[in-house]
């Protein structure tokens, strides 16, 4: 029974998929201001880009974006680079320089480096630096202690 509301309430919201008006951002952030409250104008996209309407409006709300698949890796990939004990990320405080047992801290000085000494290395075009630091984040991840499932 739960798989049918779900599928009722899907069906429901996608059969009103389409802006009912358009309005745009000086009428709903300055409602107060100017009594003007949620003036809209018609679904007619050219002329609304035109004078500025933009914003759509819907009559039911509209299902949230999915993120993809590769941004939830890469997302993944990052919490575990970042909160590796090898590489310490101290914000303003800067390098801690401090030994922890157990630790090499030269893994913690070559993520510094990454950040401080080569900032251009991880920018977008630059494939090699962002390749070089996937591989390091894959690799983290496949020696990170793994849950295991009980069930």
């Amino acid at each position: 029974m739960y798989e049918v509301r779900q599928m009722a309430r899907a069906l429901l919201a996608a059969m009103d998929s389409e802006p009912v008006a358009y309005t745009e951002k000086h009428e709903i952030s300055n409602m107060h201001a100017t009594g003007l409250y949620l003036r809209a104008w018609p679904a007619d996209r050219a002329r609304n880009a035109v004078e500025g309407y933009t914003i759509p409006l819907y009559r039911h709300a509209q299902p949230a974006p999915v993120v993809p698949d590769d941004v939830q890796r890469d997302a993944k990939r990052w919490r575990a680079l970042l909160g590796s004990a090898r590489i310490r990320i101290l914000g303003s405080a800067g390098f801690d320089a401090t030994a922890h047992p157990g630790e090499n801290p030269d893994y913690r000085h070559f993520g510094m480096e990454i950040w401080t000494h080569y900032p251009n290395w991880l920018h977008e075009k630059n494939e090699y630096g962002i390749d070089t630091l996937t591989q390091y984040a894959d690799a983290m991840l496949a020696a990170a202690p793994q849950e295991v499932s009980h069930g």
